[in-house]
């Protein structure tokens, strides 16, 4: 099904799954409940994110000769510069992408309560992130 970008006036609970007021990317067939239920307004389709091409580098090892990897090699900041999509998954990437965080860099810096107010994020997909920030 596709996805559906609807804004909630106040929190609601839909199936033991809890929605804060405001602006939420949801599965179409939750949307349409909650409209009907005069609980969300303005439901609008959301085309799906596109995932990030891998760029397959060259990098040079201690010996100076080049080492292949698939993960584009290392961000600015020295961490690996693996996608959202690599690291939490399609759907949760897609969650992520939704609400602003395009990069592993933008999700890792917002803090646990601000995640878990994400559709489709939970502790799960949290803990991926933070643990891939310890490796």
């Amino acid at each position: 099904m596709a996805n559906v970008q609807v804004t909630l006036a106040d929190s609601w609970i839909h199936m033991g799954v809890t929605y804060l007021s405001g602006v939420h990317t949801l599965d179409e067939s939750i949307a349409t409940v909650l409209v009907a239920a005069n609980a969300a307004t303005n439901p609008m389709p959301v085309a799906p994110a596109a995932a990030e091409p891998v760029q397959r580098v060259e990098t040079p090892n201690a010996d100076g000769a080049a080492t292949p990897t698939n993960d584009g090699g290392e961000a600015p900041s020295g961490e690996p510069s693996a996608t959202l999509e690599v690291i939490v998954g399609s759907k949760a990437a897609a969650s992520l992408a939704a609400a602003g965080y395009t990069s592993y860099g933008d999700a890792i810096t917002a803090d646990d309560a601000t995640l878990s107010a994400i559709d489709g994020i939970g502790e799960a997909t949290i803990k991926k992130l933070r643990e891939h920030k310890a490796a």
